[in-house]
């Protein structure tokens, strides 16, 4: 006769346990399981070109695809494709579409491939070059678009600043405006990124420092701008920071949020270096 001891019976009762955690794993239906379905869609379907470079879904849940040849629209069930052609009015410069954003308003901003920015309006179908032409920054070469929470899209270059689009709330009319050397706004000629920080003011991260628009009045404040150099970063792959204080940038452009004290600069350039202290009441 086996008695069972405490020992034994606690043993007992974790293989207890054990088997009837196994049986619930595997007594499961597959039903619990989450379903996923595939579907795959090509120009036999109905877009535009096989080659899709930007997806988005907009406020309403439809989803648009960015492609070499042109936009489309999909409502769950069909495609509609927006693009030039002969026999429409649509002006596009180019029907390859690389990035695609939308704003706080619902319009879709576009970069195209020959580096022109639009802003397309899904309610009445139309596209708008962003300037406008023969407009001052009409010729721009833009190479990425910024879409900020507050409603401002910004257009940036490698060489000519940036342009900062307005949108009015009520008539939708933009009005742009342009930061760079040449017009004496800011002076900088590369702008890398553009952020918008808690309070709603706008950061622009530049080759000669950083701009600051406030928010509301739009007053411009800059930092560390070097008036006797060209350009305050050299090469951005040569530039290594670190930030303690307020929001900087990394050697890639990207702005990061940091906490109260000092932000320390140095350039890999030899015997160049930089100490900036303060921000704690700026940034």
């Amino acid at each position: 006769m086996r008695i069972f001891t405490p020992q034994n019976e606690y043993v007992m009762r974790k293989l207890l346990y054990l088997v009837i955690g196994l049986l619930f794993v595997f007594a499961l239906p597959s039903g619990a399981q989450p379903e996923c379905v595939f579907t795959h869609y090509s120009s036999e379907e109905g877009l535009s070109q096989n080659t899709v470079m930007s997806i988005l879904q907009d406020r309403k849940g439809n989803m648009w695809f960015a492609t070499w040849d042109g936009i489309n629209k999909f409502d769950g069930y069909d495609f509609r494709t927006y693009k030039a052609k002969f026999d429409n009015r649509i002006n596009l410069t180019n029907n390859r579409v690389d990035y695609m954003y939308e704003d706080r308003y619902g319009f879709l901003w576009l970069l195209t491939y020959d580096n022109q920015a639009w802003r397309f309006n899904p309610r009445t179908e139309v596209f708008e070059h962003v300037p406008a032409m023969k407009e001052e920054g009409s010729r721009f070469v833009v190479t990425s678009i910024k879409v900020l929470p507050c409603g401002s899209v910004w257009l940036l270059s490698e060489e000519e600043g940036a342009i900062r689009i307005k949108t009015d709330p009520e008539s939708f009319r933009l009005s742009p405006e342009m930061y760079s050397v040449d017009n004496g706004l800011f002076p900088a000629a590369r702008v890398y990124d553009v952020y918008e920080d808690a309070s709603g003011n706008e950061w622009m991260l530049t080759d000669n420092g950083l701009g600051m628009l406030a928010a509301g009045s739009g007053a411009l404040t800059s930092f560390f701008v070097e008036k006797t150099l060209k350009k305050f970063f050299i090469q951005p792959r040569n530039v290594e920071m670190k930030s303690f204080s307020g929001r900087i940038a990394d050697a890639y452009g990207v702005i990061r949020r940091k906490t109260a004290g000092f932000c320390y600069c140095s350039c890999l350039v030899p015997h160049i270096s930089w100490l900036y202290e303060r921000l704690t009441n700026i940034i």
